[in-house]
């Protein structure tokens, strides 16, 4: 998204549930906390969930650890 420290874009996406693969919309925020040639963090917000969750990206944007849920392996 390549969003600024201090911008936010709201997000309608496919949520898909595993093990069942349902289907269903869910609304997210994402808000720029931090960005520098490295990487950043990024606040996720479910808005119909009112979970969120500091998420560190890479230089590319990519989520380098999902707090609670996973961590990447085999960073380079």
């Amino acid at each position: 998204m390549a969003l600024k420290p201090g911008e936010s874009m709201d997000l309608l996406v496919a949520y898909i549930s595993v093990p069942d693969l349902s289907i269903c919309p869910a609304q997210q925020r994402y808000t720029c906390l931090s960005r520098s040639t490295g990487g950043g963090t990024y606040r996720y917000e479910g808005l119909e969930s009112n979970f969120t969750a500091d998420l560190p990206v890479d230089s590319r944007g990519l989520v380098i650890d999902y707090p609670a849920l996973w961590q990447r392996t085999g960073q380079q």
